[in-house]
């Protein structure tokens, strides 16, 4: 075989090793998330906190913006997908189409983000404190009890996690001072469902988190 030949082989075998890592993923750096359920709540409030003031100085530049930077610093540790799910209950997300699961998940989402974002204005000095509830960190699933302070008051929140496939603990319910978040807005859609004669465009359209 002249040299010609062996630099084609070579090639070829290269390219063929390149197209194998590109197509199984290795070599690429996989992101690394917080090992534990409240590790995850303390990494989302230190970036929230310890950017507020940006945060608020934004809100008065453009209030889109204001709340595109909490959805990136949020977004990635809550499983929307599930809650949203939850929260259509099994009879009408059975009913729905998938185009219809999909557009009540962005509503859901835009619609928390937007009662999240006000509840944040007007804060002062918030501070936190983490329990977790029980030993899941090392399972699937924790809870962790969280205690907001701030100048206005203090607020107890628990947050129902779980594992994602990918390694990630991500919010699948909330317990707000006592009040189960994910029952609550199901409870709504099914009112709602009803009141729109179970026309489920009708009820995602019309949908807001504070009806």
């Amino acid at each position: 075989m002249n040299c010609l030949n062996i630099l084609k082989s070579l090639l070829v075998r290269s390219a063929g090793i390149c197209l194998m890592l590109l197509v199984s993923g290795a070599g690429i750096a996989q992101p690394v998330y917080p090992s534990t359920a409240d590790e995850t709540i303390q990494k989302v409030f230190d970036e929230l906190f310890s950017n507020l003031d940006e945060l608020m100085d934004t809100y008065d530049q453009s209030e889109s913006e204001y709340y595109n930077k909490i959805d990136s610093v949020m977004s990635p540790w809550i499983d929307y997908e599930s809650i949203a799910k939850g929260v259509m209950g099994r009879k009408y997300f059975t009913m729905a189409t998938e185009q219809q699961r999909k557009e009540f998940q962005e509503t859901f989402k835009a619609s928390l983000l937007e009662t999240y974002g006000k509840s944040l204005l007007g804060v002062e000095n918030p501070d936190f404190e983490l329990e977790t509830q029980d030993s899941g960190n090392e399972g699937s699933s924790a809870q962790i009890r969280q205690t907001l302070f701030s100048g206005t008051g203090r607020v107890v929140v628990i947050y129902a996690m779980g594992k994602a496939e990918d390694g990630r603990w991500q919010v699948r319910n909330l317990i707000l001072e006592g009040i189960n978040l994910g029952r609550t807005f199901r409870n709504q859609f099914a009112r709602s469902a009803q009141e729109y004669n179970e026309d489920l465009d009708q009820v995602i359209s019309n949908w807001s988190p504070e009806a």
